[in-house]
């Protein structure tokens, strides 16, 4: 229930959890405008074989259970926002599709307590998997038969690790007895600590298939880019104009490829001659064998429609190159291939593509980036390429 309590509890602004060695569990969730989300379990009253339904459950019985869990502290409610009543049912489908033509995403195929917040989360992450594949699919860029399925190969492996993860949430949350408690405080600290990385998302590690694959050799270029899990973003300077930019906010989420080369110090002739040779074979070779697509859609108000400028056509392919050189010794257009800085008769050259890591120097401040290879694990002097 979302209530602004009325209490001398003095933690009611701080996520809390309160286990009663009589009453059940308390977690406490601090929201917007003086909000609170109170997580009650009910179990006063009811014996071993029984069960509350959902119509016996009203806010008067929720709150006079919220104040039994926190006696000797206080508890009441003037302004109720929402509230209901939820029997928790720990299940996931033996499958998330049918013949690549029927699709199951969130609760529809997994459902759980909702103490860790992941129904529409996790609902979100099924559906973002499954759309960026059905949408190549469509556009007659991949195979469905080759991709589509792995729809139901990745998304059920983490719907069972949802559901082991519920269980183990709810189950530290569900102890009774001070002995009980007094146990499992370390297990429930140290599962606090894990929780957000699987929570938020970033933790999810795919298995290999035709979109992941483990290469141990490969892998050691880039030690702690992990195929099949999240692109962790980086600080990264833009070349041209120095502005300091979150990698990912230079890769919107709109179907798109990211091919990212680290070059090094391209600085050094040799080094800059590789990095250039491997620009020439992926614009002359690769982004060739793949047709441009449209991404930006245009709603034309007068005929109600949404259309596409054909010359908004982009390559589904996009091209990066971060480097460690200073800026001032490194001329993009001189001295880097052009698919990495590529030219639009309209719109001229390309100056968003070409990042470094050498300091900044602001009037006010001096930021570095120089972490970003250390953070990915890459030898400067070697580079390493990240497909994203």
């Amino acid at each position: 229930m979302d209530i602004i309590p009325v209490t001398d509890f003095p933690d009611i602004r701080v996520r809390s959890m309160v286990r009663s060695t009589s009453g059940g569990s308390l977690m406490m969730i601090p929201r917007e405008n003086k909000l609170v989300r109170l997580y009650i379990q009910l179990t006063d009253g009811l014996s071993t074989n029984s069960r509350l339904t959902r119509s016996m459950v009203t806010p008067m019985m929720l709150i006079e259970t919220a104040k039994r869990i926190l006696s000797p502290y206080t508890i009441d409610f003037t302004y109720i926002h929402w509230w209901s009543a939820y029997q928790i049912g720990q299940r996931s489908g033996d499958h998330f599709d049918k013949q690549g033509r029927i699709f199951l995403a969130g609760d529809a195929v997994h459902t759980h307590s909702p103490k860790a917040g992941q129904g529409m989360n996790v609902s979100m992450q099924d559906t973002y998997n499954l759309g960026w594949k059905i949408g190549l699919a469509c556009k007659g860029l991949v195979r469905p038969k080759a991709i589509i399925p792995t729809y139901d190969m990745e998304r059920k492996l983490v719907a069972k690790e949802l559901i082991a993860f519920d269980r183990k949430f709810s189950e530290l949350l569900s102890m009774h007895s001070a002995k009980d408690i007094s146990e499992t405080s370390v297990e429930l600290k140290q599962f606090f600590k894990k929780a957000p990385l699987f929570t938020t998302g970033i933790g999810v590690n795919y298995a290999s298939s035709i979109l992941t694959v483990v290469d141990d050799e490969a892998h050691g270029l880039a030690k702690y880019v992990v195929p099949g899990k999240r692109f962790a973003s980086c600080q990264v300077t833009n070349h041209s104009d120095g502005r300091v930019w979150e990698l990912h906010h230079r890769m919107p989420s709109d179907g798109r490829f990211r091919i990212m080369v680290f070059g090094g110090n391209i600085a050094h002739d040799e080094q800059r001659f590789a990095v250039n040779a491997l620009g020439q074979w992926l614009g002359k070779t690769l982004i060739p064998r793949y047709p441009p697509i449209n991404i930006c859609p245009i709603v034309d108000r007068r005929l109600q429609t949404v259309r596409f400028q054909s010359e908004l056509m982009t390559p589904i392919i996009e091209i990066f190159l971060v480097h460690t050189a200073p800026r001032d010794q490194i001329d993009i257009l001189q001295d880097v291939d052009s698919t990495y800085h590529p030219w639009h008769p309209k719109l001229g050259w390309d100056y968003d593509h070409i990042f470094t890591t050498s300091r900044v120097i602001t009037e006010d401040t001096i930021q570095s980036t120089q972490s970003v290879y250390e953070d990915y694990g890459i030898d400067e002097e070697r580079g390493a390429v990240v497909i994203a």
